[in-house]
């Protein structure tokens, strides 16, 4: 993918990691995946993923959280889930303009002045 599709990945999957730290995190899945979740946006963050690397390190992410939800039952609250289903559809198709306004609402949130 792009790189500036990964730019804005990346900045999706810091509000996700950041909306489920906060959220209610009781179960033992939920505090396991609270820490692999914070550790690898770390990475994301640090190690500055590019091409490729970022591509094989995103889908592992993805894959490992969907399966924590599906097989483990991995809970998500509202806003938490609403940046998940964010990622999942940006990451496997382009940008709609449903999408667009959808990310720019999730983001807008968090920011004194997004224009």
């Amino acid at each position: 993918m792009d790189h500036s599709k990964q730019k804005l990945l990346l900045t999706l999957l810091i509000e996700f990691g950041n909306s489920f730290s906060k959220q209610i995190n009781e179960s033992a899945i939920n505090q396991e995946m609270e820490r692999y979740i914070r550790k690898t946006v770390r990475d994301f963050v640090e190690r500055q993923y590019r091409g490729s690397v970022f591509d094989k390190e995103f889908k592992k992410l993805v894959e490992t959280i969907d399966e924590a939800k599906d097989e483990q039952n991995l809970v998500f609250n509202y806003h938490t889930n609403r940046v998940w289903t964010e990622i999942s559809e940006l990451s496997v198709k382009t940008t709609s303009f449903t999408n667009a306004y959808s990310i720019i609402d999730i983001l807008g949130k968090n920011k004194d002045a997004f224009f």
